[in-house]
């Protein structure tokens, strides 16, 4: 019942947002945006909170994880990854941690060009996501977390600056109070591939 009734709200933000930015002038929209936004595949797999990796996988088309960045800032480590389908992006994730979560840090800081899913969602993972999963549209030039994301969708995938995006934000803890942040943020390219 409550995730129909949030995949319900997310239809009605999707056309409040599609009514008020087309009578503004403010967007640049076309058809295959729509398409994009109110695909219930997508719908679906924003307020579905298992592995992102396995629902790519499922799709069976080859998925390969491409390591944009990792880096520490402070205690911060972060790592910028882009998992595509058939050599295509259709996801820029960005993981970050504390020094002092050593089972995150661990899984980060070795992942490499893994997918860091296999992991968090392991059988016998004392890891999980955390309930408050936030889901939005964004525009690329509203990017805040990172430079670098915005740098590589611009330059090397060529997106436009006010092309839209999906961005879901969401938290990893397990039983020894450490956490894990990841934001997702979801290209049109996915599209062709559901």
């Amino acid at each position: 019942m409550i995730k129909n009734i949030t995949i319900l709200m997310y239809y009605l933000l999707v056309d409040l947002l599609l009514i008020i930015n087309t009578s503004c002038g403010s967007i640049n929209m076309n058809n295959n945006d729509h398409q994009y936004y109110s695909n219930s595949k997508i719908i679906s797999l924003m307020n579905n909170p298992q592995s992102m990796t396995k629902f790519l996988q499922s799709l069976n088309h080859k998925l390969s994880i491409k390591k944009i960045s990792d880096f520490t800032s402070g205690n911060q480590f972060t790592r910028i990854i882009s998992m595509d389908l058939d050599d295509t992006s259709v996801l820029i994730g960005v993981s970050t941690t504390d020094k002092n979560s050593p089972t995150f840090y661990d899984i980060l800081s070795h992942a490499d060009t893994n997918p860091i899913g296999n992991k968090l969602f392991a059988t016998n993972s004392k890891i999980h996501r955390n309930s408050n999963m936030q889901t939005s549209i964004i525009d690329i030039k509203s990017i805040m977390d990172s430079k670098i994301v915005q740098e590589y969708l611009i330059k090397t995938l060529k997106y436009n600056n006010n092309q839209k995006i999906i961005m879901r934000q969401s938290i990893f803890e397990n039983d020894d109070y450490e956490k894990m942040y990841l934001t997702e943020y979801v290209l049109p390219s996915i599209i062709k591939f559901l």
